[in-house]
């Protein structure tokens, strides 16, 4: 039976990674779409995306850092984080220098050197890997705390994004440094609920008939949201994106919506190939399609639907060919090709 709920936990939480990627793919096919600044549907959607898709992303990340066993081994700990960090270096080059040669295709230029956006300024969508790379270094500490320490973690976490939504004028936002400490102070607070939440055991309290009255709860309040507009509360961005990522955690953990052989499960467990993978396909799509299609919705759909194709084909021969791994995989791709070699010898 525990062997069983462990499986069932993980599921859901790759059905989870699936919905999110999938997210990911279609809020920068909105923002890519040329007619997404005269289109007012796109910027609702896109909004509404952009206002749950990352935070949902990193509550996940900190439910799989609980249950790995990695933090745990300080050899393990310590080659996932150097690799972690390759894996945002080579990306990062391969994003940095696509903006470079394609720059009239990009919706985000290059406004500094390589280096300094390494460290300073993450290149567009990398972001994400050098972010959760500084979790992962906190979480080594969050994790050997005790409970009223991560509780008190969380409750500060929580305060600071709520003050840190403050920076969301425009002034602030279009600063690329002042943009990435937003991103850092925002979504850590999400990270820290998802270790908090497993450690916890907190989907031992989810039951089916909570999540059907959460659904309407939360269905009511983003209606009442999207009536109402009320931008100038500041604890609102927080409140949506928490009412979201905690919906869809009661509905998959509790609701079998996708099986362990699902496509959905199968984007979340390759969420990393996808996310590496799909601005590229997204700026090959728009190159291709220029002046091609004039229909907002069509374009959308059918830039989404290339790219997602694109993409699990790639998956799929990246798992045949194990060396093509090591741009996404490097240290555990290279410790694999050794073993091979010595094998031989």
């Amino acid at each position: 039976m525990q062997m069983t709920a462990k499986f069932e936990r993980l599921n859901w939480i790759d059905s989870l990674k699936g919905i999110a990627i999938l997210l990911v793919v279609l809020g920068h096919t909105l923002d890519g779409t040329p007619m997404y600044s005269t289109t007012d549907w796109m910027k609702q959607v896109h909004g509404f995306i952009y206002s749950f898709h990352m935070p949902l992303f990193f509550f996940l990340s900190g439910c799989t850092f609980n249950l790995s066993k990695k933090h745990s081994d300080y050899k393990a700990f310590a080659f996932r984080i150097l690799e972690l960090f390759l894996v945002y270096v080579i990306w990062s080059f391969f994003m940095y220098a696509g903006k470079a040669l394609l720059s009239a295709e990009v919706s985000n230029q290059n406004k500094f050197s390589f280096p300094y956006c390494l460290l300073f300024s993450p290149v567009d969508p990398f972001w994400y890997l050098i972010v959760l790379l500084f979790y992962s270094l906190v979480g080594f500490l969050i994790e050997r705390a005790n409970d009223k320490v991560r509780i008190c973690i969380f409750c500060m976490a929580f305060i600071l994004g709520a003050l840190i939504s403050l920076w969301e004028s425009k002034a602030i936002k279009d600063a690329s440094e002042f943009r990435y400490l937003y991103r850092i102070l925002y979504h850590f607070v999400f990270f820290v609920g998802g270790i908090c939440f497993i450690k916890k055991d907190c989907l031992k309290l989810a039951s089916k008939t909570k999540a059907t009255v959460m659904s309407v709860l939360v269905v009511v309040f983003l209606s009442l949201k999207m009536f109402f507009r009320p931008t100038d509360i500041v604890l609102f961005n927080e409140i949506t994106a928490w009412s979201c990522v905690l919906w869809l955690v009661a509905l998959f953990s509790q609701f079998a919506f996708a099986s362990c052989n699902s496509l959905i499960s199968f984007f979340g467990r390759n969420s990393l190939y996808i996310y590496c993978l799909h601005n590229f396909c997204t700026v090959l799509c728009r190159i291709l399609l220029r002046d091609k299609i004039n229909n907002g919705g069509g374009y959308v759909c059918i830039v989404f639907l290339i790219t997602m194709t694109i993409c699990t084909v790639a998956v799929l021969i990246i798992q045949r060919m194990k060396a093509v791994d090591i741009f996404f995989k490097p240290i555990k791709t290279t410790m694999w090709g050794f073993r091979k070699s010595k094998k031989r010898i």
